[in-house]
């Protein structure tokens, strides 16, 4: 699809795929139905890398397990802005107009949601993020950072990711801020 859902014909698929048109159309009756099934799928594959990172890193810092997440939801660009990441842009463009994307693309960000609260839980505990702070708040602005480097990721070039994770460790808290008479 890397032209875009619309721009892709069932024959560029069936083309692509290197499968006849009848295997195609086994499993799949039109292009919006395929639609529906990468969405499903590479939602999927975010909540994966979520729970991936939060099962296999519990010692990291969180801005070390920050980087590592983003490294693994953007291992799989390549220089022609292909793969999960992009398809991700594609999905959240077609859940605007197709209910059954949005709630697919709805059910990964909720399990993303759910995914970055544990870790967020997992770092306070292990003293790495302040308990002060609200872990779902947290976990929420840690979503909208991933989903914002993301869609950043598809528009500029060379985009350092382990170097937003890091800046946004570098960020002062209030109580930083109040101290030093900002």
């Amino acid at each position: 699809m890397e032209n875009g859902f619309h721009q892709t014909s069932m024959q560029d698929v069936i083309n692509e795929s290197g499968l006849s048109a009848g295997a195609v159309y086994r499993y799949f009756t039109g292009k919006e139905e395929l639609i529906r099934a990468v969405a499903e799928k590479a939602s999927v594959h975010f909540a994966e890398a979520m729970a991936k990172v939060v099962s296999e890193h519990p010692s990291l810092s969180w801005d070390q397990a920050l980087a590592r997440l983003l490294s693994g939801l953007m291992s799989d660009l390549d220089e022609s802005r292909a793969g999960t990441a992009r398809l991700a842009v594609q999905i959240w463009g077609e859940a605007q107009r197709d209910p059954v994307v949005a709630e697919a693309a709805l059910g990964a960000l909720v399990a993303a949601q759910r995914r970055m609260h544990s870790l967020v839980v997992q770092l306070q505990d292990t003293g790495r993020i302040p308990k002060s702070g609200d872990a779902g708040q947290i976990s929420q602005a840690l979503l909208s950072f991933l989903l914002g480097c993301i869609v950043q990721s598809m528009l500029m070039e060379d985009v350092d990711l382990e170097g937003l994770a890091h800046g946004l460790a570098a960020l002062p808290s209030p109580v930083e801020l109040e101290r030093a008479g900002g």
